[in-house]
């Protein structure tokens, strides 16, 4: 059924809320994310008879909440910083010159991860 789908959307969520409430992961639900919750239970307040043309999921309230808990993700490379990463892997170490142009290429993107 897919009011149950819908219910089930948000039922998940607000147990991650709670989980992460109780191990005080954050300090609390945002306002948008209240409002857009009273909001999708109010279409239900009259009974589980709506209609599914004009029921809204509000399933983008989470987003700020999920992106918070999402934990660090590492910035995607440049197109620089992947040709240097790259190089790097194909650069054979047989000479001081080669550990000069690896340190080199190093301290060009030392703000890459990946390099």
């Amino acid at each position: 059924d897919w009011l149950q789908v819908a219910h089930e959307f948000h039922e998940i969520r607000l147990i991650r809320l709670q989980k992460s409430l109780d191990a005080k992961e954050v300090e609390g639900a945002s306002q948008a994310l209240r409002d857009g919750l009273q909001a999708y239970l109010a279409q239900c307040a009259s009974g589980p008879d709506v209609e599914q043309d004009k029921f809204e999921k509000h399933q983008g309230i989470w987003a700020d909440y999920e992106a918070s808990t999402a934990g660090y993700q590492r910035p995607a490379e440049t197109e620089e910083a992947a040709a240097a990463i790259e190089k790097i892997k194909g650069l054979a170490i047989e000479k001081e010159a080669d550990v000069t142009t690896l340190v080199d290429t190093m301290k060009a993107f030392e703000g890459s991860a990946g390099v």
